[in-house]
């Protein structure tokens, strides 16, 4: 039963991945390999990211730093083409909401204009809110005296990152859009090797903003994880010493100054 468990778990999972966004877009945290233990944890934490990956956006979700590449149909100074055949054009432009007082909020964007096409070095900003999965933005812009008013679809592609589109003056554009300020990637392809009673432990390190990893293990399935040790950026593999007999579990994360990853997948070892 449990296995058929497991494999039902496994198929709900691809099947919403599958529904969710296209799949350039959309990556789980995790991926299972052979030989990985299938835990609750594993599966809870993916299910907990797509509940938040396909999460209706509010305008309190905009609050912060945002790194956005903004695409464009046709070019403009600033940009760069975006594919072989100089249909599609890309831009750097970094966002910034900030909420005002009370359920208000208002943006910045720069070196260029976020909402308007072109737009080459004139920045913008204003009033900015989302109902139903519409933003509408208050854009004032530097280079002139005009304020225009633009409205742009917007939805999760994962829990860091939004996607708006919109067309302005008969240009179709769109942002992709990253949260900055953020937990760093976690690392994957946790293994434990055991010998004597000496557990080797290796991973994959996926961020570049870590500060450090956190080396977690659990002795019965009941009970909580607890921290081994700590180590420092950049450190991919680990040993712990075990005296008494048992199946232990391992797991690792990352931290830095914004808390921590989604922990590793999980490894485990039995102790004669």
């Amino acid at each position: 039963m449990w296995k058929l468990s497991i494999v039902l778990g496994a198929c709900c999972l691809v099947a919403l991945s599958w529904r969710l966004v296209p799949a350039a877009d959309f990556k789980l945290p995790q991926r299972l390999r052979p030989g990985d233990v299938i835990s609750a944890d594993v599966f809870n934490e993916l299910f907990d990211y797509l509940e938040q990956s396909t999460k209706a956006v509010t305008t309190a979700d905009l609050d912060g730093r945002w790194s956005c590449t903004k695409f464009q149909a046709g070019a403009s100074d600033g940009y760069e083409a975006a594919d072989e055949d100089g249909l599609w054009f890309k831009a750097a432009v970094s966002l910034t909401v900030t909420r005002t007082g009370g359920g208000s909020f208002s943006y910045t964007s720069t070196p260029l204009s976020a909402f308007e096409p072109g737009a080459d070095n004139c920045t913008d900003g204003g009033k900015i809110s989302v109902a139903s999965g519409m933003l509408a933005a208050q854009a004032k812009f530097t280079c002139g005296s005009s304020t225009t008013t633009r409205q742009a679809q917007v939805k999760r592609t994962s829990p860091t990152q939004l996607r708006m589109e919109l067309i302005a003056n008969n240009v179709m554009m769109s942002l992709l859009c990253d949260k900055q300020g953020v937990p760093p990637a976690g690392p994957t392809q946790l293994r434990a090797i055991l010998e004597g009673g000496s557990v080797s432990l290796t991973w994959t390190d996926n961020s570049a903003d870590e500060t450090a990893f956190t080396i977690l293990r659990r002795d019965s399935l009941e009970s909580s994880y607890v921290e081994v040790v700590q180590l420092a950026t950049d450190v991919t593999s680990a040993t712990d010493t075990l005296t008494a007999p048992g199946i232990y579990w391992y797991r690792v994360l990352a931290t830095n100054a914004n808390g921590a990853s989604v922990a590793s997948n999980v490894a485990s070892v039995t102790l004669p």
